[in-house]
């Protein structure tokens, strides 16, 4: 299905990315679409893309693509491949952070992947030092044409913009068969809040087999998370 597209300037193109619910969130998806609308807008970022061509020695046959989407799990994702990078209204995050979130996957779009090696075999090494060189470059960049403010320039920019409060460190190091316990994934793939039940207690960690996510049915799965550790929270 061809995606409709919402605009377009020299550098880059922002296609509708939604489907399902996200057509009733009319808002959060104008929040994205406010991020490159406006010729002032238009310009910093032809003008940031023009830049990190150069400088990366990136070269397409057409313009880099925004998929404006709803809200997801995710902040942001990119496909250097494919050259398109996905953009969500990042309601759960702090103001400011569809900016700080497309610098970091324009990182993702100059860097290849590399792996290394690990007990377990080949790892990719998607945040590696590499990156994190190469998108603080970028937040350079987009500080220099507008798109970021000064304290937003940082290594990490991008990998974690939700401020939660936090909590005492629970004692997890002796739960039993069958206790309840919630916890939070950060990933992209599998973000949100789990619950699940203890199914093994092992010398080291503890095997949670879920039963939701975000509160959703999701049972199945299992998760091997270690003892000593504030990552589970016990639910009476």
């Amino acid at each position: 299905m061809m995606k409709s597209l919402l605009l377009e300037s020299k550098n880059f193109r922002v296609l509708d990315g939604r489907r399902g619910n996200d057509y009733q969130n009319r808002e959060g998806f104008q929040t994205v679409l406010s991020i490159f609308e406006g010729k002032e807008n238009a310009e910093a970022w032809n003008e940031l893309l023009e830049c990190i061509f150069d400088e990366f020695g990136i070269s397409s046959n057409q313009p880099l693509t925004f998929l404006a989407m709803g809200d997801r799990t995710f902040s942001g994702q990119a496909n250097r491949s494919k050259f398109w990078i996905k953009v969500t209204p990042c309601s759960a995050y702090e103001e400011g952070a569809i900016n700080t979130t497309i610098v970091h996957e324009l990182g993702h779009i100059v860097t290849p992947t590399k792996f290394k090696h690990t007990a377990s075999g080949m790892r990719r090494d998607v945040h590696g030092p590499l990156f994190k060189k190469n998108t603080y470059r970028i937040a350079q960049l987009a500080f220099a044409v507008g798109l970021l403010k000064a304290h937003e320039v940082t290594y990490d920019i991008g990998l974690s913009y939700i401020h939660r409060e936090k909590k005492e460190a629970s004692t997890t190091d002796n739960l039993r068969v069958g206790t309840m316990v919630k916890f939070e994934h950060t990933g992209r793939k599998w973000a949100g809040v789990w619950t699940g039940r203890v199914a093994k207690v092992n010398t080291k960690t503890y095997n949670v087999v879920s039963e939701t996510r975000d509160g959703k049915p999701l049972r199945g799965m299992q998760w091997r998370i270690s003892r000593n550790t504030n990552q589970l929270e016990v639910i009476e």
